[in-house]
C-alpha cells in the first residue's frame, strides 16, 4: 500500500454500537487502515452488566434505554449506554454519586435475578478492600447474600462471587467479596453476620491470606522448598533417586501418586487434593 493511498477518518460517535457498526463497513475496504479511539471516560464511573435473563432484549444503545425508563426511578442519569462484544452491557455516568444511586436500584426486574451488576474488569480491586466468608451453603443465592451484607454492615459492596475448587470447579462454600473500599472492609472485620451460614451460626468477615503451592525441586515433593528438603534427588520425569539424566527419556512416573506422568504435572491426583485442601484451609 503506498502513503498517498491512505485514508484518514475523523468522527465521533455517540454510542459505542454505532462505532462498531461503522468499523465493520469500513474493514471490508481492504485499502483502508481504520484507526480506533477510545472515549475517554473514567472507568470508575462505568458500571458492567453481564448473566443478563434476556440479553438479547439489549441489542442496541436504543433498546437498553428503552428497559432502563422502565425502572421506577428513571435512569436518566445514564450518559452512555451499550451492548459489550462478549455479551452484557456498560452504563456510563457523569457523576460517581449518579452511579452509587443507581446500583441501589431494583433492577433484578429488567435484568434478571442472576444478573451481576459491576465496575469494569481493567480496574482491579485493591487488595485491602477484598474479603472472604466460610461456611455459606453452596444453595445460596449470591445476590441475597449481598444484599444480607450490606443491610447488617452499611458497607457498599461492588462484587460477590462464589470460590470453586480448582479442578472440578464445584462451588466451595466460600464467598469473596469485593468492597467499594477498604474502609467498607475494616468496617466489616469484627461484626457478626446472622442469617448466611448453617442455623443460626455467627460468620465473620475475613482479610485475604498468603499462601502458596511449592513444589520441591530436589525430593519432587510437595509442601516444601529445595533449600529445606532433607531427602534424595528424585527425577522429575522417571521418579528414580538413581537417573542423572539431564533430559530423562524413560517413560513417566510421578513421585507423588506413583502415576504415569512427571512429578509437575498439574493433572497429578495429589497435587490437586494438595492444592484442594490448601485452597479451602487458606480461603485463598
Amino acid at each position: 500500500m503506498e502513503e498517498s493511498d491512505i485514508i484518514t477518518v475523523g468522527k465521533t460517535f455517540q454510542t459505542y454500537h454505532e462505532l462498531e457498526k461503522f468499523v465493520q463497513n469500513y474493514q471490508a475496504l481492504n485499502f483502508i487502515q481504520l484507526y480506533k479511539r477510545r472515549l475517554k471516560t473514567d472507568p470508575n464511573l462505568i458500571l458492567v452488566i453481564d448473566n443478563i435473563e434476556n440479553q438479547e432484549i439489549f441489542s442496541s444503545s436504543k433498546e437498553i434505554r428503552k428497559e432502563l425508563c422502565t425502572l421506577e426511578k428513571r435512569a436518566e442519569k445514564v450518559k452512555l449506554a451499550y451492548k459489550l462484544p462478549l455479551g452484557g452491557i456498560a452504563l456510563h455516568f457523569e457523576k460517581k454519586e449518579d452511579l452509587t444511586e443507581f446500583k441501589t436500584y431494583n433492577t433484578e426486574k429488567i435484568f434478571g435475578k442472576e444478573s451481576n451488576i459491576h465496575l469494569p474488569a481493567s480496574i482491579r480491586p485493591h487488595r485491602e478492600s477484598i474479603g472472604f466468608i466460610r461456611d455459606i451453603p453452596i444453595h445460596k443465592n449470591i445476590q441475597d447474600i449481598k444484599s444480607q451484607i450490606e443491610k447488617q454492615t452499611t458497607a457498599q459492596i461492588t462484587k460477590v462471587t462464589r470460590i470453586r475448587y480448582w479442578d472440578t470447579k464445584k462451588p466451595m462454600p466460600i464467598v469473596k467479596i469485593e468492597f467499594d473500599t477498604p474502609q467498607d472492609l475494616r468496617q466489616t472485620l469484627n461484626q457478626e453476620l446472622h442469617n448466611l451460614s448453617y442455623g443460626n451460626n455467627t460468620i465473620f468477615v475475613e482479610k485475604r491470606r498468603n499462601y502458596r503451592f511449592i513444589r520441591c525441586f530436589k525430593c519432587q515433593h510437595l509442601g516444601h522448598s529445595s533449600n529445606q528438603c532433607k531427602s534424595d534427588s528424585c527425577c522429575n520425569n522417571c521418579g528414580s533417586e538413581s537417573c542423572k539424566e539431564q533430559y530423562c527419556t524413560k517413560p513417566s512416573q510421578c513421585c507423588n501418586c506413583g502415576g504415569s506422568h512427571k512429578s509437575s504435572s498439574s493433572k497429578c491426583p495429589e497435587f490437586i487434593r494438595f492444592v484442594n485442601q490448601r485452597k479451602f484451609r487458606n480461603t485463598i
